[in-house]
């Protein structure tokens, strides 16, 4: 509790309007935000290990591509997908945090999401 009497105390002694999560974080840390650390990679990119596995279970014995665990929005899960789809031609979706391409492109995910960054286990 006190650490938020102090952000309200600095927040009416300084009369600074509140716009964006910068100025937030300006003021709760009391620095700014480097400029280099807002061109680095998106962050969360470096620590997530995306897992790529074929499933046939359920599928009447078509292989789906599964990739998960991102901690994504899901609009951004939908961008990746979409990119995903167009790069391997075939279709897919997103459920429940994961992306599914239509047919085996283990392969080509991999490679994708390494380019980008990403920490990939590939499940053979």
């Amino acid at each position: 509790m006190r650490r938020d009497a102090e952000i309200f105390y600095l927040h009416t002694m300084k009369k600074q309007s509140i716009s964006s999560f910068e100025d937030l974080y300006k003021l709760v840390s009391g620095t700014e935000v480097s400029l280099e650390r807002k061109k680095q990679k998106d962050p969360v990119q470096g620590i997530v290990k995306l897992r790529v596995h074929l499933e046939k279970s359920g599928r009447k014995g078509k292989g789906v591509t599964v990739i998960s665990g991102f901690h994504h929005t899901k609009k951004d899960l939908e961008d990746m997908a979409r990119t995903l789809k167009g790069l391997c031609g075939a279709g897919g979706t997103v459920k429940n945090e994961t992306i599914e391409v239509q047919g085996d492109h283990r392969d080509k995910v991999a490679v994708f999401f390494k380019d980008k960054g990403f920490h990939v286990g590939l499940v053979r």
